[in-house]
């Protein structure tokens, strides 16, 4: 009860801050409904989609094409056209980008290599709010969720961000950022249904609020089934989840307002087993339910000065309960951050912020999980200073900066960068970039143990007469893992019908998290009396990622157009004097897709995506799990029936009757199940 009302108090707070909404505000909507920006970018020449404002590189808006960084955009008609399902889907087609299901439920997803459930070096938004969890590092992919109609455009950066995002964004950032209320009036409801995704039911509704706002309410539910066993059976990894929220986007002229909430609850579904300390030490396999439930309230005020200057504050809390196999995990998070731009000396642009971050969380331990102290709440102060200049009339853009801050796990921490971006001709530009990025501690990191598995006396790794558990354990004195990064791109639109980016890089990695074997000893409690051999977190890995990452699209016809994506990745992981560091890994070596977005004569779209994944091996405990490389393929096919009814089929995973993605790891012990070919129809009505 105190956390439900620490979370609506903070909530309330946060919604009083900015803005009040007079009774009575919502009028009847508009007839006429205005085309949204999604629905204009699956138009855009190759010209114009070089030209799409992007928000995520500087913390501000500005062209695709004069980015210093290795940024992607998925336009609204990339996600609708993929025929994915879940967010992680629609990531599948971004170079540098590694998406694999575990299993139905878990996914892994990461940038630039170090593959795992909980990713540790990618920093995910949504609409500005964190969904990195402090908890793993990393993040709850199974709770990232919203109407994928409503999403304007993922924007996802691969490379450091650490300078003006801050910890975490070390390998990349992903940013989704979902359509103003203005630009989703009207009514939107779907219906999913297919062999795998048993229903997917949708519903939007949006509205004008009084004379200088619009607002939308919106809710979602899905239910996936299980996926099987590779020798058979289920694999026990349903998955379910709703939905619902709501955002009011106001405009008074040089001041908008954003005011968005919503509120989740699901189940997702692996099988597992536990150890035990008693015969016969282990569980028989189970399925393991997690329930989680959670909500957010986000208040954003973007105040235009007038001649290039532009302040922005906003806050948010978010609320979280996960409850697992005896283990409960409770967490309220409330952000507050004001940033100020502004043009000085002429045609240079001074961006600075500040940041404070609070986190309070509470747990209950099992035999299996435990946290010490159950209850802890950290703070975290930043601040960030990043100046562009502007050289040989604009030909030639330099930016440095640093961002600084305070954690309490680490004290302070900075990450500076150098960018430049150069364009020699007027189809051509040059970019590069220097960056240093940190990944903080996480909670677990410093406070876990983990019984992960009991030898039974008598075995030869257990000469004692009393069993021994195998625990992993954190360290108070683990130190945030560093990054140096070396990157050069190029990007060209050779003509209107040809574009084509490349980016190379180079990082060196240092202080990475290894397990290395601890203490051992006798423990009383919990009964019966047992050994413990303690493998602790440590930080003796070391690497060097070496890569390069294409992109390309080619206008063919009108009508026709292909994508094309190719990453390639080398990594080169020390983990002298460690047992493992759960790194050298789930990163295949080569990845690529290409996609075909074509529409047929009578209106009808035709598109296929076609995506090859190299082989990848894990190593958890010693026992090595090899992941065949593999090809699939997707189609959909979709019709206007009317100008507000669309009918759209879809066929996933094509080439085989499953195909395995992903091996065990440290924070993904389970078995990894196939992924299935499947197929599902969708109605979707717009008014």
């Amino acid at each position: 009860m105190n956390k439900a009302i620490e979370f609506l108090g903070a909530s309330l707070l946060c919604s009083l801050a900015f803005v009040w909404i007079p009774a009575n505000a919502v009028a009847q909507e508009e007839a006429d409904l205005d085309s949204s920006m999604a629905d204009v970018l699956g138009d855009l020449s190759l010209e114009e989609l070089l030209n799409i404002e992007v928000y995520s590189v500087s913390k501000k808006k500005q062209k695709l094409s004069e980015s210093a960084a290795a940024i992607y955009v998925l336009t609204q008609d990339d996600i609708e056209r993929s025929g994915a399902t879940t967010i992680m889907d629609a990531l599948r087609l971004v170079p540098g980008v590694e998406v694999a299901n575990v299993n139905n439920t878990l996914y892994s997803v990461s940038v630039r290599g170090f593959n795992d459930r909980f990713a540790n070096k990618l920093l995910v938004l949504i609409d500005g709010r964190s969904v990195y969890t402090p908890l793993f590092a990393g993040v709850y992919w199974d709770v990232q969720d919203t109407m994928l109609e409503d999403i304007d455009r993922i924007e996802v950066v691969r490379g450091p961000g650490g300078t003006i995002w801050g910890a975490n964004a070390v390998n990349g950032v992903i940013n989704i950022i979902t359509k103003s209320a203005k630009d989703t009036q009207g009514t939107v409801a779907s219906l999913l249904i297919g062999d795998e995704e048993k229903g997917t039911y949708a519903v939007r509704q949006g509205a004008k609020l009084g004379e200088h706002g619009h607002v939308r309410l919106y809710g979602k539910y899905f239910d996936r089934d299980s996926s099987e066993r590779p020798g058979g059976g289920s694999a026990m990894d349903q998955w379910r989840n709703g939905r619902a929220g709501f955002r009011a986007d106001l405009d008074y002229g040089d001041d908008d307002v954003t005011v968005q909430g919503e509120y989740y609850n699901g189940k997702s579904h692996i099988e597992s087993q536990s150890a035990l300390l008693v015969p016969p030490y282990q569980t028989a396999p189970f399925r393991s339910v997690n329930d989680y439930a959670g909500g957010h309230l986000l208040t954003r005020w973007t105040r235009d000065l007038g001649d290039g200057e532009q302040t922005e504050v906003q806050m948010y809390v978010d609320h979280t309960d996960r409850q697992a196999d005896g283990f409960n995990y409770y967490r309220t998070t409330f952000d507050a951050e004001f940033q100020h731009n502004r043009p000085v000396f002429g045609d240079h642009q001074l961006i600075w912020g500040l940041n404070y971050r609070m986190v309070s969380d509470d747990s209950r331990s099992s035999f299996g999980f435990s946290l010490t102290p159950a209850a802890r709440r950290t703070n975290l102060f930043t601040g960030f200073a990043q100046l562009e200049f502007s050289l040989l009339d604009d030909a030639l853009r330099a930016t440095v900066g640093t961002k600084l801050e305070h954690n309490d796990y680490t004290g302070f921490e900075y990450q500076p960068s150098g960018r430049f971006i150069f364009k020699p001709a007027e189809k051509h530009t040059i970019w590069g970039a220097v960056s240093r990025a940190v990944r903080t501690p996480s909670r677990a990191e410093d406070d876990i143990r983990i019984n992960s598995a009991v030898v039974p006396p008598g075995f030869p790794s257990n000469p004692n007469p009393i069993p021994l558990v195998l625990a992993l354990r954190g360290a108070r004195g683990y130190q945030s893992e560093e990054l140096l990064s070396f990157e050069l791109g190029w990007r060209t639109d050779i003509n209107d019908r040809f574009s084509l980016d490349v980016t190379a890089f180079h990082n060196s990695y240092n202080q990475l998290r290894s397990l290395n074997f601890g203490a051992n000893g006798v423990e009383l409690d919990p009964a019966p009396t047992h050994a413990v051999q303690f493998v602790d977190i440590g930080n003796d890995g070391e690497a060097t990622t070496t890569g390069a990452e294409v992109a390309a699209d080619l206008v063919l016809t009108e009508d026709w157009r292909l994508r094309l994506g190719y990453t390639f990745l080398s990594l080169d992981v020390d983990d002298t004097g460690a047992i493992e560091t759960g790194i050298d890994s789930a990163s295949a070596q080569n990845r690529a897709f290409l996609r075909s977005l074509a529409t047929l004569p009578g209106g009808v779209e035709f598109d296929f995506n076609l995506r090859y994944v190299d082989s990848l091996a894990t190593e958890t405990a010693g026992v090595a799990t090899r992941v065949d490389s593999y090809l699939t393929g997707d189609v959909r096919l979709a019709y206007e029936l009317t100008d507000s009814l669309e009918v759209s089929v879809v066929g996933l995973n094509l080439f085989e009757d499953d195909h395995k993605e992903f091996g065990a790891s440290v924070f993904a012990p389970g078995s990894a199940t196939g992924i299935e070919r499947s197929f599902y129809g969708k109605i979707t009505l717009k008014r």
